[in-house]
């Protein structure tokens, strides 16, 4: 089972894999293609020069050859440190100055330019440089810029406890097993009881009992701290029994009385045999040590602490060797001339008083203008180039979405692509952050307009209050402060009514149309007058029945009789026509009176098609005695008139 230690370890030993990778890529990419002292650009066919201690920048071997000429020339210069590297400042000597343009691993003079290789400026060979941290193996890459990989070569190695043996890269040799480390702390008493782990073991955190080193104070301290000072004066007798030790709490014997050794008189000509507890003595004579001047002796009598300033009066020169002054021997001479020579920078002069020629650093500003055209020179006024400008810059689109920290030059917009749209939302594309805002369209707006049945027509713009139909409402999707600036619809309702041709009176909508209150004319239900309603009142039919009404009789002529309806104007057909008719039977001596639509009746039952057919009674006794009444009576008519005729006739004759 694989404890979580180890999991953990292995872990970490990947991350530091992959960040020793990510940093020598990062290396590769700061391999920019511009000199950072000229500021040009370097091409495949250039000489070129990268230090080996930072591997950052390519310079072309002029301007390092100049800049290491020109650094070297500068005074109080150490030969090891003559010049430095522009970019990590790393220094190197006169003798390392580079005089020929080699390849990256340095084993080509003047390497041809080959554009089948990687890297401009490689030979193309293996690079065979010894690795770092040095190991004792070479770098097996081709000639390559930058640092060499991480060592590749598999070895049989132990941890740092030496208590497990593994396979591992030799650049990643040193491992943890994951187990307790066990080794004796420094306090010899107790084990370690940490993880394996490199270096020396944490102190022990157990304490015990111990005595500071003069064995005055015994308190609890850790165990690492085995010895320790309480911090008071000695104060131990020396042997001598008249001094005490005055050093600080320590280990061991005091050591003999630093008064006791051989002493003299004051100026040191004399030894005196005195004890450790008697004062020093004056010999007499004449002290004779040389003072600070180191020409002339001391007059005095031998005395304690130094000796007084010399006081010889003798001609001496100022410093800058232009005047003379009768002055003490012990006393400096300084005239009031100001230097006229130009300090280190040679561009500012000393105007130091009495200035002996070694004048101080410049101490102003340099502020001439770097390379870069954005900054100025802060260091200490200094001759020749100025170094490259240290600072940084923030690149960053026009949009700001993409930043980009370089080396300070010249300013210049990196590229973006985003997404853009016309204003009116019909194209979308993407293009570099930098063009203009919106994609040019020729399309129209398109957009719903309030009226919801027509679109703007304007050209494409940007629509503040934006429309569509759902569920057959209108929703707009924006804020309700928005102020619309599309087409305001001026047409008038186009919308075709489902019950009549009239148009809508109102202008373009989208609600449902009202109803439509055009007036017509329409005839009433018996034809003789024409009625005014409005178009909508002809949608019900029971009010437009009653409408139509004109309270006149119908006057309409029945089809089965000749009688014409004299009920109210009414819709529908007519009611039975209920009018008298006198009806008879075939001989026509019986009479009735019927209504119009009996009579109808009985001419279906008998079949009768004549529709003014009146016989319809059937003859009876009575039309019997009749007929005979009529006969017996035409019979006595018929014999009067004969009586009559015969009388005429004889009368005549």
């Amino acid at each position: 089972v694989v404890s979580f230690d180890k999991i953990k370890q292995q872990l970490h030993t990947n991350n530091q894999l992959l960040l020793k990778k990510l940093n020598l890529e990062e290396e590769e990419d700061n391999l920019e293609d511009s000199c950072v002292i000229c500021m040009n650009q370097i091409r495949h066919d250039h000489s070129t020069w990268q230090c080996p201690e930072c591997y950052c920048h390519l310079f072309h071997l002029l301007c390092i050859q100049g800049w290491a000429q020109r650094s070297s020339k500068k005074e109080n210069v150490e030969p090891d440190e003559a010049w430095a590297c522009p970019s990590c400042r790393a220094p190197f000597s006169v003798a390392e100055v580079p005089r020929r343009y080699l390849c990256y691993c340095g084993k080509k003079v003047n390497p041809p330019v080959d554009p089948w290789l990687k890297y401009p400026h490689s030979c193309g060979e293996l690079c065979e440089k010894p690795l770092k941290p040095y190991c004792g193996h070479k770098c097996t890459d081709p000639c390559h810029p930058g640092r060499c990989q991480a060592c590749p070569v598999m070895l049989q190695v132990k941890c740092y406890g030496e208590h497990n043996v593994q396979m591992r890269r030799c650049s990643d040799r040193k491992f943890s097993c994951g187990t307790k480390c066990n080794k004796f702390l420094s306090c010899g008493q107790h084990r370690c009881e940490s993880i394996c782990h490199s270096g020396a073991c944490n102190p022990c955190k157990k304490t015990s009992v111990q005595s500071c080193r003069c064995g005055r104070i015994s308190k609890k301290v850790p165990c690492d701290q085995i010895e320790f000072s309480c911090e008071q004066k000695c104060n131990k007798p020396y042997s001598c029994g008249h001094h005490i030790c005055e050093k600080v709490c320590h280990s061991g014997p005091c050591g003999p009385c630093p008064l006791s050794g051989r002493r003299t008189c004051w100026c040191g000509k004399k030894e005196l045999k005195i004890n450790c507890w008697e004062p020093g003595s004056s010999c007499g004579n004449t002290c004779n040590k040389i003072l600070h001047c180191g020409k002339h002796r001391c007059s005095e009598l031998c005395h304690v602490g130094e000796c007084p300033p010399c006081r010889v009066a003798v001609e001496k020169k100022c410093r800058c060797g232009r005047q003379t002054k009768l002055t003490n021997c012990g006393n400096e001479f300084r005239c009031k001339i100001k230097c006229n020579l130009k300090r280190d920078c040679r561009k500012h002069e000393c105007r130091h008083r009495c200035c002996n020629g070694n004048c101080p650093p410049c101490t102003e500003t340099c502020n001439a203008r770097l390379n870069c055209r954005n900054h100025r020179c802060q260091s200490q006024c200094h001759p020749g180039a100025c170094l490259p400008c240290p600072m940084t810059m923030i690149l960053s689109c026009t949009c700001g979405a993409v930043k980009e920290e370089r080396n300070c030059g010249k300013k210049i917009v990196l590229s973006h692509l985003v997404s853009r749209a016309c204003p009116g939302l019909h194209l979308r594309k993407r293009v570099d952050c930098k063009s203009e805002p919106y994609l040019p369209c020729s399309k129209p707006c398109g957009n719903l307009l309030l009226c919801g049945n027509h679109t703007c027509q304007k050209p494409c713009h940007v629509v503040n209050v934006r429309r569509k139909i759902e569920d057959g409402e209108i929703i707009s999707q924006s804020e309700k402060s928005a102020i619309d600036n599309c087409d305001t619809c001026l047409k008038s309702c186009e919308r075709p009514r489902s019950h009549c041709t009239h148009p809508c009176q109102l202008p373009c909508h989208w609600e449902e149309c009202p109803v439509c209150e055009v007036p017509i004319r329409l005839s009433c239900h018996c034809g003789s007058t024409r009625i005014k309603v409005l178009c909508y009142q002809t949608l019900d039919k029971d009010e437009l029945a009653t409408l139509l009404c004109c309270s006149k009789e119908c006057l309409k002529k029945y089809s089965e009789c000749e009688h014409y309806c004299l009920d109210a104007c009414h819709p529908g057909p007519c009611p039975d026509c209920n009018q008298s008719v006198l009806v008879k039977c075939t001989c026509g001596f019986l009479k009735q009176k019927w209504t119009c639509s009996r009579a109808r009746q009985e001419r279906q039952i008998q079949n009768v098609k004549n529709k003014l057919e009146d016989t319809l009674l059937p003859c009876d006794d009575r039309c019997s005695k009749n007929k005979q009444l009529k006969a017996e009576k035409a019979k006595q008519k018929k014999e009067s008139k004969t009586k009559t005729k015969i009388i005429t006739t004889a009368s005549t004759v």
